[in-house]
């Protein structure tokens, strides 16, 4: 037994003491951590929220440009316009004419058409039709 003149404490005592005060202060470190640790939780779900918001906003972005464009399609006025094939089309006419004033017009043989197999005349009809009744989405 310790003796103080007007604190008398035996060994055990002072051993539960000791006990408290170092518990006490682990438990001060541990709310110290714990704190950090929730700062930092705090940081790490603000900046995931943004970047979460901006990807978000890009693919808005994104959805907002391919509307405008599938609009812009579906117009006329903005449909591409091939002039090659019609340029062709006005020289394969004027030659035809020229040649049709140099030759004395003659009837053109005509050539019977062979009757449709199943509602279709050429092969390659057939084969299209085949394809199409193959893949064809409910």
């Amino acid at each position: 037994m310790i003796d103080f003149s007007w604190l008398e404490l035996t060994s055990v005592e002072w051993l539960l003491i000791v006990t408290v005060i170092l518990l006490a202060g682990l438990n001060i470190m541990s709310l110290r951590r714990l704190s950090a640790l929730e700062s930092k939780l705090l940081k790490v779900q603000v900046s995931a929220h943004r970047e979460i918001k901006m990807v978000n906003q890009g693919a808005i972005g994104i959805g907002r440009r391919f509307a405008v464009i599938e609009k812009n399609l579906k117009k006329s006025q903005n449909v591409a316009r091939f002039e090659a094939p019609l340029v062709k089309e006005k020289k394969d006419k004027a030659f035809k004419e020229v040649v049709q004033s140099i030759k004395p017009s003659r009837p053109e043989p005509t050539v019977s058409a062979a009757k449709p197999r199943s509602g279709h005349s050429t092969r390659a009809e057939q084969a299209l039709s085949s394809w199409i009744n193959d893949h064809q989405t409910a």
